[in-house]
């Protein structure tokens, strides 16, 4: 059967793709992005933790007929037309790193303190423990916050220089973020290749770019310029990495707040998974649109059948 969907309303109100392993969900995927490459409705950020999509040794969205509406970051020897990945230290924000690392309360104070005080240069002076007046951190906490942050963003501290060993650099990709999300606002598939991270980094980095696209969409929503702006969609392999109940419970992150929010102002999630009963079902009942594949395991088509607004229990099978 061909199979049309209205492609603004179904990307705006969010997508669920689940399945278990190798029922197809990549193929399908691939398959959505040509099609949608095609036209000029949408803008799609590809989060591509196994480097697929683009198809740097074999058939992707390189070989396009429209190939100049795809635009493909990576962190390792770019082939020709696409970009290195590098992201500059100062357009980090304390709020990019929920759901990336777990955080204490007093870790997430530190943050905001510093951030607060020293505005672009919070993490260079977090690193240097330069003192806030009138706030005093337990040496512990600092301690802690200064391990995490040199270890997930690659740094290096040498007699009291610090340098940028990975994708994040003191010096380079100031504008990084700011080129994808006009990209995005012109309708383009953006693909990042974070095949070479953690799973911690890709999230900071997936946060960082939903986070400038969805306040300048709400911003166009509050100026009335947001009807004249391409639909926003963000599509999260493996999605109960920050839409997971356990996540969550170490606070809300940009994609929940996605999740909830997103179809007021045209930016939408897709949301792939094996793993439907890990995400809380407020947030599955808000996922509109449900291409399910096959699923193995009773409790995941359970966790389908009773977030749908359809009665599926017929279905089970």
């Amino acid at each position: 059967f061909n199979i049309s969907l209205p492609g603004k309303d179904v990307l705006s109100h969010h997508v669920l793709i689940p399945a278990s392993t190798g029922k197809g969900k990549s193929n399908l995927m691939s398959c959505l992005l040509w099609n949608i490459t095609s036209q000029h409705y949408a803008g799609m950020l590809v989060l591509d933790p196994h480097d697929e999509y683009y198809g740097r040794n074999s058939l992707g969205l390189k070989d396009h007929p429209n190939k100049e509406s795809v635009v493909y970051y990576t962190p390792a020897t770019p082939p020709p037309g696409a970009a290195t990945l590098k992201i500059n230290l100062t357009r980090l924000k304390p709020e990019h790193f929920t759901g990336a690392i777990a955080l204490s309360d007093p870790q997430r104070q530190c943050f905001h303190a510093y951030h607060k005080q020293f505005k672009e240069q919070w993490i260079q002076s977090l690193l240097e423990e330069k003192r806030i007046e009138g706030v005093r951190f337990h040496e512990d906490t600092l301690a802690v916050v200064k391990r995490k942050l040199i270890s997930l963003l690659g740094l290096d501290i040498t007699d009291n220089q610090f340098s940028a060993q990975g994708v994040f650099s003191t010096q380079a990709g100031e504008n990084t973020i700011t080129d994808i999300c006009n990209a995005l606002e012109q309708s383009k598939t953006v693909i990042i290749d974070t095949s070479y991270f953690s799973g911690a980094v890709e999230i900071l980095i997936g946060s960082m770019i939903t986070t400038e696209i969805f306040n300048k969409y709400k911003y166009y929503k509050r100026t009335g310029q947001l009807q004249d702006k391409p639909v926003v969609s963000v599509v999260l392999e493996e999605a109960p990495r920050v839409l997971g109940k356990k996540v969550l419970e170490q606070g809300t992150n940009i994609f929940d707040t996605l999740a909830r929010e997103g179809r007021k102002f045209q930016v939408g999630l897709i949301a792939i998974t094996q793993l439907p009963s890990e995400i809380p079902k407020t947030i599955l009942a808000n996922m509109n649109t449900k291409i399910i594949l096959g699923i193995e395991m009773n409790t995941e088509r359970q966790a389908v059948i009773e977030s749908a607004p359809q009665d599926l229990s017929q279905d089970n099978r």
